[in-house]
């Protein structure tokens, strides 16, 4: 392991991961609230007067950031994999595969469909990471 290796990209990854772990648990939360109470509607669920202003700030605050995280995560993930391929270490991650993966990540702007792909990728590289590298 070579003393000197500094890369911080890995940041962009692991905060796309943690913003989309957050956003599902509402979701979920939502969800399980209408199947544990069936006579629950959805539309019942949202406040009403300041509150509801808040809901609607939380919802275009949450919709800004998984919409800027996109293109940070595909940067991210190149970059990081870049700066790790060109160190010391045993591993050398493949920094176009990895951009390949980024760049798919792009069309979950348009479906999430994709997050079933590059979401577990994000992780196992991320576990790799730690194992050769040691961050995070």
């Amino acid at each position: 392991m070579t003393e000197s290796f500094s890369s911080r990209w890995w940041y962009g990854i692991a905060a796309t991961l943690v913003l989309l772990l957050l956003g599902w648990i509402g979701w979920a939360g939502v969800r399980l609230t209408t199947t544990i109470v069936p006579e629950t509607d959805p539309s019942q669920l949202a406040p009403h007067g300041i509150e509801s202003l808040v809901v609607l700030l939380g919802t275009f605050v949450f919709v800004v950031a998984t919409w800027t995280s996109a293109p940070i995560f595909t940067i991210s993930l190149f970059m990081d994999a870049r700066a790790v391929g060109r160190g010391d270490f045993e591993w050398r991650p493949n920094q176009y595969l990895y951009g390949l993966v980024g760049l798919l990540h792009l069309g979950a702007l348009f479906t999430v469909v994709v997050y079933a792909v590059t979401m577990p990728v994000a992780l196992f590289y991320l576990y790799r990471r730690h194992r050769h590298v040691g961050t995070p």
